[in-house]
């Protein structure tokens, strides 16, 4: 099975590398920016190209795009068997070009910086019909060991929930980063606490494990972090948010409140 890929970001930079470290044939990258282009091109030694009338004899092209620039990229390959692979798009969304079309979501971030453990990353599919099933589960399962179909709705969950665990800690862990540096202390000192947070959710309900002032209510503690925050206004608003979510979820007295 030949694939051809539609877009020169992140997530089109890691899915040829995947294929191509898991022997399926890259027939095509396609995309606006000869730079970009010329980074594939090197790199992988694949074919590219910025016209997008130029079609391929791929079996399956993936439009990894953003999410606005997807339907646009589909129109350019009508009747092509297409897939997107945003998280919060609807799979319907390519129902007006084709008549085999699907979703083929790896539950991963993605930067061209570091290298991705394919077989290891969850990828979540989505088609329009029976028989494109099997299509998809073909060729996900030469990435990955963990494949799952999931609706559109369910898929949107599953989206949302990966913007809190990665992109909203990834920002917690910045702005731990600067207060740190800020007051001549090391960052890589957090960096055991953070090993033991992730290693303790892998193996016990994050609801059983939540420590810290909001869990037991130490309202001086909080109150305290609070004047060292007089400075931060926000990064103090998302301290008190946060708390108030913790004090919701495990305090007996709902009266109390952070000063």
């Amino acid at each position: 099975m030949g694939v051809a890929i539609i877009g020169t970001g992140n997530v089109a930079y890691h899915l040829v590398r995947g294929f191509l470290r898991a022997g399926v044939q890259v027939d095509m990258v396609y995309g606006r920016s000869e730079e970009k282009l010329s980074l594939f091109r090197e790199r992988f030694a694949v074919p590219v190209s910025t016209d997008f009338s130029q079609h391929t004899k791929a079996d399956l092209f993936f439009i990894a795009v953003s999410d606005s620039a997807i339907a646009e990229a589909a129109s350019w390959f009508r009747g092509k068997s297409l897939v997107h692979t945003a998280g919060a798009v609807d799979i319907d969304v390519l129902s007006f070009y084709t008549e085999r079309f699907g979703v083929f979501y790896p539950f991963q971030t993605f930067r061209q910086e570091y290298d991705i453990d394919w077989p290891k990353v969850p990828i979540f599919l989505e088609s329009c019909c029976r028989d494109f099933d099997q299509v998809l589960k073909h060729i996900a399962g030469q990435l990955s060991a963990d494949v799952h179909f999931l609706s559109t709705e369910k898929r949107r969950y599953l989206h949302l929930s990966g913007v809190l665990v990665n992109n909203f800690v990834n920002h917690l862990l910045y702005q731990s980063k600067r207060l740190l540096e800020e007051n001549e202390l090391k960052f890589e000192w957090v960096i055991p606490l953070l090993e033991q947070t992730l290693d303790n959710v892998k193996h016990f309900d994050p609801y059983d494990i939540q420590t810290g002032p909001a869990r037991r209510g130490d309202f001086i503690s909080m109150n305290n972090h609070q004047d060292l925050l007089a400075q931060n206004q926000m990064l103090r608003e998302i301290y008190n948010v946060l708390s108030h979510s913790i004090l919701e979820l495990y305090s007996q007295d709902k009266g109390k409140k952070l000063e």
